[in-house]
């Protein structure tokens, strides 16, 4: 860790080393393993396209999988109450 963290810019470094440690390790052993917090891989730029990747897949399914005519019956029931 010492010699990724003499390299400018390591914070990308780490961010790559701690998203593959977490694939055998947990995040909790991770943070650990490198003296690491979360707020670092929320500040990288992979961790915010994944993250936006994530958002737009989950709005696309969110899409698919609604009901049009009992979103709309409820729509109506909430402009009309019986």
């Amino acid at each position: 860790m010492e010699r990724i963290r003499a390299v400018p810019d390591h914070e990308e470094l780490e961010t790559i080393l701690a998203l593959f440690a977490m694939i055998r390790l947990s995040v909790e052993t991770v943070e650990q393993l490198l003296r690491w917090d979360m707020s670092v891989l929320e500040k990288s730029p992979l961790y915010e396209e994944i993250l936006k990747r994530s958002f737009q897949k989950g709005l696309d399914e969110a899409i698919t999988a609604v009901d049009y005519d009992t979103f709309l019956a409820s729509l109506h029931n909430l402009v009309k109450p019986d």
